[in-house]
């Protein structure tokens, strides 16, 4: 496993939303109580920052 740092702008922790239901392991689809300010190849943080199980993902296709 690698681990790395890198600079963040504090503008990328300004939204944040929580789950309404329980994701499947695998799941491609989360659903969200706000998904209003997501957008087409943002990046998402799921977890919380600096936590092994963290996860980066890039967003696809917001709907709701």
């Amino acid at each position: 496993m690698f681990q790395t740092y890198s600079q963040t702008e504090s503008f990328i922790f300004t939204e944040k939303t929580k789950l309404t239901a329980a994701a499947a392991a695998a799941a491609t689809t989360l659903t969200v109580e706000n998904n209003a300010n997501f957008v087409n190849n943002d990046f998402v943080c799921i977890g919380w920052v600096g936590q092994g199980i963290t996860e980066l993902r890039k967003v696809t296709t917001p709907s709701g």
